[in-house]
């Protein structure tokens, strides 16, 4: 089956009647998460096309929701929604789906310029992410860059400055206690969930995993093949 493409709903779809249709063809949207939060997409900008339902306060909906109302309002003479998704910008948990609204709603000038720094939009992109349906589904509480270095990366073959993302979901676990993981930013955006001891390991540990993982190996688990590869491109680490 074919993934959901890691953009806004809305904004891959301009139109509700569109979006419905791509919702409910079972053959693009492999998980009910996908088509649940589609169809919830799609029912909060129908409801802000009727007079009565054009205040976002009024729309009782999870925050992810509120965002995708704030891209509908000034598609129906809501003009205070703006300042809702410059709000929401600001906020790097939240601003890689808000940017994306103001660009398609053409009002780049009205991105602002924190958003536009290398550490925050690695931050969003985590966590945009981690919120994706077939993941999370919802957005962190808290993320922080665990690490960030300039290095040679051999899946890629280039230098380019890969992140590490720590981040935290407040009682989430069965317990309630803390989820916790780190996630890479700066080639493939991921996170393997599967390590049970991936708060434990070192930085360079990590960064072995997640290459030979990108090269596909078989082991990618394997930190001293990882290292030994990343070590041979840069002597620095």
């Amino acid at each position: 089956d074919m993934l959901p493409a890691r953009k806004p709903a809305a904004a891959r779809i301009g139109c509700p009647t569109s979006l419905l249709a791509l919702s409910l063809n079972q053959g693009k949207w492999r998980s009910f998460a996908c088509r649940k939060h589609c169809l919830a997409v799609v029912s909060i900008a129908y409801r802000l096309t009727l007079p009565a339902s054009r205040n976002l306060d009024r729309i009782p909906t999870c925050l992810p929701h509120r965002i995708e109302a704030a891209w509908a309002g000034p598609n129906t003479g809501n003009e205070k929604a703006i300042g809702k998704l410059v709000d929401y910008s600001k906020d790097y948990r939240y601003s890689s789906k808000a940017t994306d609204y103001l660009r398609e709603l053409k009002l780049d000038a009205k991105i602002p310029e924190e958003t536009r720094h290398p550490d925050f939009l690695a931050l969003s992109e985590m966590c945009d992410w981690l919120s994706h349906p077939n993941e999370f589904g919802s957005y962190p509480d808290h993320a922080e860059v665990f690490y960030k270095k300039e290095i040679y990366w051999p899946p890629t073959r280039d230098v380019r400055t890969i992140y590490l993302v720590k981040y935290t979901y407040k009682n989430h676990k069965d317990d309630g206690s803390d989820e916790q993981g780190i996630g890479l930013v700066g080639s493939v955006t991921f996170s393997l969930f599967g390590l049970d001891n991936i708060l434990d390991l070192k930085p360079i540990e990590l960064l072995a995993i997640h290459c030979n993982w990108e090269l596909e190996k078989k082991n990618y688990t394997d930190t001293k093949s990882g290292i030994a590869l990343l070590k041979k491109h840069n002597k620095n680490l």
